[in-house]
Order: structure tokens, then sequence, then C-alpha cells
């Protein structure tokens, strides 16, 4: 069965509800394992004729998993290059995952929030992703995903060190636990950079919207842990669960600070953005992610209880380049895509 791109365009991304718990400041959460096979080279460093019998191993293995038994299994190297792009764009893959020029996999469960990626950085990233704040109930899937796979491929694993991952910053655990925040709060008030100096033991690495080596824009900040050898599972996902929770603490109580000593300036950005979306001609997609902030912000506030929450939640998606073309049903020049944008989001916002 084929991935239906025409449709999955239009679809609410599943990490993204804003009714989810904590989704007022946590817009996603996800839990990925780096895992690779015994005794087989790294990705980068082994031979097509090897990565291919990784892939046909996983395209095998995968229907063991519970979780996965509804799932796709996808060849990359059969999707356009605007097919890998929209899968970026809705965080399925890694932006990395979209340049790889070797064979690839992506096996995507319905609801596209389960999905391993094969032959990326390691032989096998399982990753779990759901909105809001829900670390332990992700860890329960990918942890029986893991185990299952487990039983049908035999992972490189040493006594001392734990899994070997391409990369030494995964060995260990492999376990990368991250959180998708909203922090326009904090950033007015000018806390920002205190909150996040406040690093648990097992490290805090903090990125942009699309991960590493991605700008921060619109306040939204990837945070994970940094270390994964010497520390358990449970370990790095209580670090991340405390971090998790101060931040969301200390952004609410400025959420509301701002509120009670400094409406004016909240009131005058929320407008502002307001303004600009109602007249502007054109708009780029990073200049919509400040825009969405600001609205998103103001909708928190109760400064703008006309505007509907997940529509504009499903914009942050649906107005990336290649899905604003899938959108417009043609290829266009950046100018006139930033036109089409602009006439999405009035349309779209009802303004």
């Amino acid at each position: 069965m084929a991935l239906d791109f025409d449709n999955l365009v239009f679809k609410s991304p599943p990490w993204l509800n804003c009714k989810a718990p904590d989704s007022d400041v946590v817009l996603s959460c996800r839990v990925r394992l780096a895992r690779n096979l015994r005794d087989t080279p790294f990705p980068n460093r082994a031979a097509n004729t090897v990565l291919q019998q990784i892939f046909r191993q996983v395209e095998t293995a995968y229907s063991s998993v519970d979780f996965l038994e509804n799932a796709l299994f996808l060849d990359m190297g059969d999707l356009s290059n605007t097919e890998h792009q929209i899968l970026a764009e809705r965080h399925v893959i890694s932006p990395e995952f979209v340049m790889k020029k070797i064979p690839t996999g992506l096996v995507l469960d319905e609801t596209d929030r389960l999905s391993l990626m094969v032959n990326e950085e390691d032989h096998l990233r399982i990753q779990a992703l759901e909105s809001g704040f829900r670390l332990e109930e992700l860890w329960d899937r990918a942890e029986q995903i893991d185990r299952q796979l487990g039983s049908v491929l035999e992972y490189a694993f040493s006594e001392e060190l734990g899994f070997l991952t391409a990369c030494p910053t995964n060995t260990g655990t492999g376990l990368r636990v991250s959180f998708f925040v909203h922090l326009p709060a904090l950033a007015m008030m000018e806390r920002l950079d205190s909150v996040l100096r406040n690093k648990p033991p097992s490290g805090l690495s903090v990125r942009g919207f699309y991960g590493e080596g991605s700008d921060v824009v619109g306040h939204l900040y990837q945070i994970s842990n940094q270390f994964t050898l010497g520390w358990t599972e449970w370990r790095i996902l209580e670090d991340i669960e405390e971090t998790a929770v101060e931040i969301i603490e200390q952004e609410r109580a400025a959420r509301q600070e701002l509120l009670e000593e400094d409406r004016i300036h909240l009131e005058n950005r929320v407008f502002r953005s307001i303004g600009i979306l109602e007249r502007a001609k054109i708009m780029s997609s990073y200049e919509f992610i400040e825009h969405f902030s600001t609205l998103k912000l103001g909708i928190l506030t109760g400064l703008l209880p006309k505007i509907d929450h997940q529509t504009l939640n499903d914009l942050l998606v649906q107005t990336q380049p290649e899905h604003i073309q899938k959108i417009a049903g043609r290829g266009m020049k950046p100018l006139e895509r930033d036109i089409f944008r602009m006439e999405f989001i009035r349309s779209r916002l009802n303004f």
C-alpha cells in the first residue's frame, strides 16, 4: 500500500493536538532508540549490498511487532524529493535522512506516531512521537517495539558499553528523549537563558525547529538529554520529565505575569501580528512561524478567543514549503509560494 501524500498534507499532524496534556507549552514529545545489527558495519561504512540486506531484514522483522501490524514499509528510493521533504516537514523523518543516497526505508504506522528509519545514521532508529507531554506512554511503546524487534534481529551490544552506535554520543542506552516546547513568555520576560541553563545530570541539548543544526525560530525549541552512556533509561526519563515540568511551570508563570504586569506590551505584540496577517501580501514559512508563536500566545492568554487553536497548530506544518506546494497542486517559485502561503493562511484563519 502506498502513502497518499495528496491527502496527507491536509491531515492534522498527530503531534500537534492542542488538547493533549500540557500542550499549551509542550507541543510534542519523542522517544528515539538507536540500534545496529551485530557484526555489520554502520551505514556510513557499509557497502550498498550490505545496507540492502539490512533493509530486507527490517522489512521482514517489523511485521512481528504488535504496534506495527498495520504499518507501511516505504522504500525511500521510490519517493520523490517532494515526498521526502513532506515527511521531514511533518517530523516523521530527520532532515539528514532526506539527503541519504544509500538504500533507506521507513516503517510508518497508520497514525504517523510510530516509525522506524532504516539506514539513517544507525541501521535502525525506533521513534515514538506524541502530542503534549506523555513520556511514560511513549516509552512503553518504544520499549515494546525495541524488545519485539530485538527478538528477531540481533543487535550490536557490548556488556561493557551497552548498545553500540555510529555516533559515540548515543552509545549505551541509545536513548534520546526530547520535547518540543513553545516558550514565548519566558523570552519576552528575558528569563529563557536562566531557565535553560538549569541542566539535569544527564545533560541538556537545546536545538531549533528541525533539530540539530537548525535555527531557533518562533520561540520553538527541541530539548533532549545530552548523555546516554552510563545512564539507565529510567534515569534519563526522570531527568527529562523533571526538566519539562519545571519549564512548563516557569512558562505558565511568565505568561500570567505578562498579563498582570505588562499587558500593554503583550497586546501590542499580539495585535501587531494580527494586523500584518490581515494585510500582508507575501509570507515566508520562517516569518509565519514567528507570527504563529505570537498568535498562539494570544490564544493562551485569552486575547484571541476567535482564532481556532487547532487550525493554528495545523498551519505550523501546512505552511512549510513542500506542504504549501502540494496543497496548491503545483510547483511554484519562491515568490509565488509566499503569495499563495499568505492567501492560504488568511483563508484558514478567516481573516
